[in-house]
């Protein structure tokens, strides 16, 4: 204990020759010895600082490498390339319904080598991640946020829109609780969203089930659905509703869409309002096949997909833009 009080002390202390000194006194006694032992012993102590110092580097380094390694391994997988059948076939659809078939989820079971060799196409970026549809989905810049609703409504009464007595209970103005598998959202006898105002963004509006009567400001208006997309332009202003007619009166109506808000660019921003329809006959599909026998049907409205070209987008957006 006597030693150790030493130690501690002289631990301290930031002259280091001084400190080796101190320690080999404490540890022979007050006799000392002789200058060659005495010199040997501190450079053996040190030795062992030095040695001991060495050895945490080297332990830190190979903690990281070995890190560095993992978030390398980790990485070539999840950016590797992967195999898709090529099993497709190009049309556009009349009258089809687009939400025939859905993606098929990503799976996470490694394929067989005679799987494998059976892949026979070009390859495709690997799915990094998926998620379940929600309300809203989560977004990144200039993406505000994206909207997917699906409601299956009741049937509908004269004025287009559910049974008064199915309304008891909802926070009508403002109903978003999902009741009974729909909500009247912002609508009070038809479900939807009743006269607001835009500025400084664009909707992207793809309605798969179900239909949408569209008014605005600019004097247009007009029922889209069955795959149709709406594309509007806010810029400097623009008021418009959306409302969801129920015209099945005997049978529930579905109701399903997307509904995506881009800010637009600074210097775009106070541009003129413009909208544009594109109608589902002229949206460029193609079907994708799996080995399961599975069909993934894909609509390209902006961007492209191997020789198919999309609908000239409304100026002024991003999708306008050549980068």
């Amino acid at each position: 204990e006597h030693w150790l009080t030493h130690l501690i002390s002289l631990s301290n202390r930031p002259n280091s020759k001084a400190f080796l000194q101190q320690l080999a006194k404490t540890l022979v006694g007050d006799r000392g010895m002789p200058s060659r032992l005495k010199r040997s012993f501190e450079e053996s102590i040190w030795l062992i600082v030095v040695y001991a110092f060495g050895l945490f580097a080297l332990s830190i380094s190979a903690y990281y490498l070995i890190g560095l390694e993992s978030i390398s391994k980790e990485t070539s997988v999840r950016y590797s390339s992967v195999s898709v059948p090529q099993e497709e076939s190009v049309h556009t659809p009349q009258g089809q319904d687009p939400g025939s078939s859905q993606l098929q989820q990503p799976r996470e079971d490694k394929a067989s080598p005679s799987s494998s060799k059976a892949l026979n196409s070009q390859p495709v970026m690997a799915v990094i991640s998926a998620s379940a549809l929600g309300f809203p989905w989560k977004t990144e810049d200039p993406f505000l946020f994206c909207v997917y609703h699906d409601d299956m409504f009741p049937p509908g009464n004269e004025k287009m829109g559910p049974d008064p007595a199915l309304l008891r209970g909802r926070q009508m103005g403002s109903d978003f609780g999902g009741k009974d598998g729909w909500s009247m959202y912002h609508g009070r006898v038809v479900p939807g969203f009743p006269k607001h105002p835009h500025r400084g963004i664009e909707t992207v509006t793809i309605a798969r089930h179900g239909y949408v009567d569209h008014t605005d400001s600019l004097g247009a208006q007009g029922r889209f659905g069955g795959g149709d997309v709406q594309w509007m332009t806010a810029g400097g202003g623009i008021s418009h509703s959306e409302m969801f007619p129920l015209l099945n009166r005997t049978e529930p109506n579905r109701q399903e869409l997307f509904q995506v808000w881009l800010n637009l660019a600074s210097k775009d921003k106070m541009a003129n309002a413009y909208f544009k329809m594109l109608w589902h006959e002229k949206i460029p599909t193609r079907d994708f096949k799996d080995q399961a026998g599975k069909v993934t049907h894909v609509s390209v409205i902006a961007g492209g997909l191997e020789t198919l070209t999309p609908i000239t987008p409304p100026p002024p957006r991003w999708a306008s833009q050549p980068d």
